[in-house]
């Protein structure tokens, strides 16, 4: 079910009013049942897969806390992550790595060949399978006692808000706030409703409408100006953030709308100085999961510098791999690996450049933002390119043909390049929103004027979200997003 959907905005008040509605001992199964429906409209098989990977990590945990034996904790740690990461490579990659061990073998003279099995690929698979994999982890760390009850630890694995595209929940933030009895808070509601419409913004308003135009060039990149295609090119770092930003909002607000407080997912990536600053900032679920199971188990930074250089290597190469089952995405985070490495190999210099004068000091501070996102745009390229082919294709035409071809002809029209205008000052301005506060102050007085001028601008954003909403429906039809690929 997708949250830019008509069903989604029936489905999510009904949810919300049930949920509050029933006793404290029937929300869970409440919430899972309607998680599950969820799920299944996406397809309705695709049930089983999620229900498998739970029973598993939620019986595997339960062995390793009971048992007294290190070597059975082992051995129940090791089965269920081969079932959980089995499933996740048979369903994603399983296609991928049989055809490019045939292309390998044909490229050295062989004859080889495969029928590709095309299997439907899980929405939100990935998301959920690092959360299973934390979960048993955590428990065989000691870190996180085993859930003893099925429908909770089920519930965790399946929370419709997040369950798609994250954000991915650690089980000490997410099981304890399911199981506590909370009551109707005005502040979840208000946070619950401010994170919605900034949400809705960010992929109606924004990412659908920039969307259109990318698509459109890096759709027919042959025969696509170079400057059409650097301009698609930071219109898709626009679209990404704001098509996955946008998500990560919607869930959060549907969350708080029921009492329940996910983890930020998103802090203003393009205000990075640096590669290593804008991972801080982007998918920092994914990030910080990525740290705490991979980085640190292998040493992290605490070892020498070779040593810590390849650890960041392996990391970003987990995360290519994690995006999608193509070398696209492999050469993606190979290429962001690589500029951290480099950032951290010229750290001492650049700091001995920056600091000889103050006038260096505030050069340097000054286009560190900017030149940051462009070199993340640049590596974009490879993520947005539907092959390696195309992606060196879009850097060819950039150096090479620069004016000649076509799409600059997208900004002829004054209404055109006025709503190109005004997409980007909303982008630039929406994480800012005023926060909904409809509290009193210490003496009992509202500020009339605030609620009023607070209510009035949400009103203009929901007619906003709703006039861009019809008007993509009606010329391209309901979007996904770009996430839900992974």
């Amino acid at each position: 079910m997708n949250f830019n959907s008509v069903i989604f905005l029936i489905y999510l008040p009904l949810v919300i009013l049930i949920y509050w509605i029933l006793p404290h001992k029937a929300r869970w199964a409440f919430l899972l049942l309607a998680s599950y429906f969820f799920y299944a409209y996406h397809n309705v098989f695709l049930i089983f897969l999620i229900l498998g990977t739970t029973l598993v990590s939620f019986f595997a945990a339960l062995g390793i806390q009971n048992s007294q034996k290190k070597g059975l904790k082992v051995f129940l740690l090791v089965l269920s992550l081969v079932l959980i990461l089995g499933a996740l490579f048979v369903f994603k990659y399983l296609d991928f790595a049989v055809t490019s061990v045939v292309s390998l073998v044909n490229l050295f003279g062989g004859n080889a060949s495969y029928s590709v099995l095309n299997l439907i690929l899980p929405v939100g698979i990935s998301f959920y399978t690092f959360q299973t994999l934390s979960y048993v982890i955590d428990v065989y760390r000691g870190k996180f006692e085993a859930e003893r009850h099925i429908g909770y630890y089920a519930l965790f694995v399946s929370f419709f808000p997040q369950l798609v595209a994250g954000p991915i929940e650690r089980p000490n933030n997410l099981i304890p706030q399911l199981k506590a009895i909370k009551k109707i808070d005005s502040e979840c509601f208000s946070y619950g409703f401010q994170y919605l419409i900034s949400g809705f913004v960010k992929k109606i308003v924004i990412a659908d409408f920039l969307g259109v135009f990318v698509a459109s060039i890096y759709g027919n990149i042959a025969d696509a100006s170079g400057a059409s295609l650097l301009i698609a090119t930071m219109f898709f770092a626009i679209q990404i953030y704001g098509d996955f930003a946008g998500y990560s909002d919607i869930a959060i607000g549907a969350a708080h709308l029921l009492g329940i407080h996910l983890t930020k997912n998103f802090d203003h990536p393009y205000l990075s100085k640096s590669v290593r600053e804008f991972y801080r900032r982007w998918h920092i679920t994914l990030n910080s999961w990525l740290t705490d199971y991979i980085y640190i188990p292998m040493g992290g930074s605490r070892c020498s510098r070779s040593r810590h250089l390849f650890n960041i290597m392996v990391v970003f190469l987990v995360s290519g791999f994690w995006h999608g089952a193509s070398w696209n995405y492999v050469i993606w985070g190979l290429l962001n690996g690589g500029l951290i490495c480099l950032e951290i190999l010229l750290e001492k210099p650049l700091e001995r450049f920056k600091n000889k004068t103050e006038i260096r000091k505030k050069v340097v501070n000054f286009i560190s933002v900017p030149f940051t996102f462009i070199i993340i745009c640049c590596t974009w390229i490879f993520f947005r390119a539907s092959d390696i082919q195309s992606a060196g294709l879009v850097y060819a035409r950039i150096f090479t043909s620069f004016i000649s071809g076509n799409g600059l002809e997208y900004f002829t029209s004054a209404t055109t390049v006025l709503r190109v205008v005004l997409t980007l000052a909303i982008f630039v301005f929406i994480p800012y929103l005023p926060r909904l506060n409809f509290k009193p102050d210490e003496e009992g007085n509202y500020n009339t004027k605030q609620i009023f001028s607070t209510l009035t601008l949400y009103v203009s954003l929901i007619l906003m979200i709703g006039f861009c909403w019809m008007s993509q429906l009606a010329s391209n039809g309901e979007s996904g997003f770009i996430y839900f690929q992974f």
